[in-house]
């Protein structure tokens, strides 16, 4: 276990080679706080995937312990029924959203493209690539990686961050370098608080408002009074005095009201 105490406690440097020795990648323009916070999110991201590991390695168990019982009255159903494959024969990944903050990816990887890559004396990753920007891989806002056993062909995977595009990646590394073997899809991962976005207010063409102000009438008032007694008289005060104290006379409406105009 790592703790943030303890790498606070380090130099720059130390960080950068335990950082090498857990094969997370920095740029140059990391400072202390920023890879100690990729450190804790790598180690973070290795305890859930443990936890997970033994969750689904108890299913598979149970599952297996408890096996149906059959008897000779059901023998010629069951041999007539049909089973999923366990593989496929293809070459595939396939990257899910579950929530805010997890995802789920699975992969089948065929005989051909095992032996090409020599994977069964390498050690698998899956690389994160957040692509929220760039939406590609090659330039991304940032990434992390997740070391798989030999045996997993899925994977539960705790994002740090919601309301992101990822893209996840299958290889393995070769003299220092991340190899890629299989690609999902993009993604992106539900934000987990209230929308920042408002409703659009939306602009009032000039050609619909003179259509409607004429076939209100309105047009011929606004031409008698003016503009801001046009937009009082709208507002309903139809019988305000508009005056502070002038010779004020009736003006009609075009919708059957009066109010006062000054002179």
């Amino acid at each position: 276990m790592i703790y943030f105490e303890d790498l606070k406690k380090k130099k720059v440097v130390e960080l950068k080679d335990l950082a090498k020795k857990k094969h997370i990648k920095l740029d140059v323009k990391f400072k202390k706080d920023d890879i100690i916070k990729l450190i804790l999110q790598h180690e973070k991201n290795n305890e859930v995937a443990e936890v997970k590991k033994e969750e689904i390695t108890e299913k598979t168990s149970s599952f297996i312990n408890a096996q149906p019982v059959f008897n000779e009255n059901n023998k010629d159903n069951l041999n007539n029924g049909q089973s999923l494959p366990s593989k496929y024969g293809k070459d595939k990944f396939v990257f899910m959203v579950r929530d805010p903050k997890w995802g789920f990816v699975y992969w089948e990887l065929t005989d051909g493209l095992i032996n090409m890559h020599n994977l069964n004396a390498s050690e698998k990753f899956l690389r994160c690539y957040d692509i929220t920007s760039s939406g590609i891989p090659e330039t991304p806002d940032s990434f992390f990686d997740i070391k798989i056993n030999d045996l997993a062909n899925n994977w539960y995977i705790n994002f740090p961050d919601s309301n992101r595009m990822f893209i996840i990646d299958l290889g393995y590394f070769k003299d220092g370098n991340f190899v890629t073997v299989l690609r999902s899809n993009a993604a992106s991962l539900p934000r987990d608080s209230i929308s920042d976005q408002v409703d659009q207010e939306w602009m009032f063409p000039d050609d619909l408002y003179q259509y409607l102000l004429k076939a209100s009438g309105a047009d011929q008032l606004f031409q008698q009074i003016g503009s801001q007694e046009l937009m009082k008289f709208l507002a309903g005060n139809v019988n305000e005095n508009l005056s502070s104290g002038g010779v004020t006379s009736s003006v009609s409406s075009p919708f059957g009201a009066s109010f006062n105009k000054e002179t």
